[in-house]
């Protein structure tokens, strides 16, 4: 019997809470935690976006790529609706890629505006770099 084992990574939003998942006895190999190092003090963002995404609550985000099988939570805002409504009308990914680009999504962080592009994820507060490396 040949058995392929899988390396378990957990996602957001328990990168937050790495520590209690350790405590909890749960087993992962590892903790995405990309978004949560935009909220740091250091990161190169605009403050308003990390203030957006720290005052934000799951009510203002939206689950966008389900048609393509590749399901994301991101901010609420006016690209992720259009991606939405492209693909309620059984738009491809190439309908929507334009919209979700990097250079895109680059855009919201170094200006500021929500709207410029898609963003993602919900963490409570800012906080140093150090604070969730040694957390984790």
């Amino acid at each position: 019997m040949n058995l392929t084992i899988l390396p378990t990574i957990s996602p957001p939003p328990y990168a937050e809470y790495a520590q209690a998942i350790v405590d909890s006895g749960i087993k992962v190999d590892a903790v995405n935690m990309g978004t949560r190092f935009m909220c740091t003090v250091e990161a190169p963002i605009h403050e308003n976006i990390k203030r957006h995404i720290v005052d934000a609550d799951e009510r203002q985000t939206q689950h966008i790529f389900r048609s393509f099988r590749n399901t994301g939570r991101v901010a609420r805002n006016a690209i992720s609706e259009e991606v939405i409504a492209i693909e309620r009308e059984g738009g491809s990914f190439d309908d929507v890629r334009e919209l979700v680009s990097g250079a895109r999504g680059r855009l919201v962080y170094e200006t500021g505006d929500p709207d410029a592009g898609h963003q993602n994820r919900l963490f409570p507060r800012v906080k140093r770099l150090f604070t969730p490396v040694r957390r984790s």
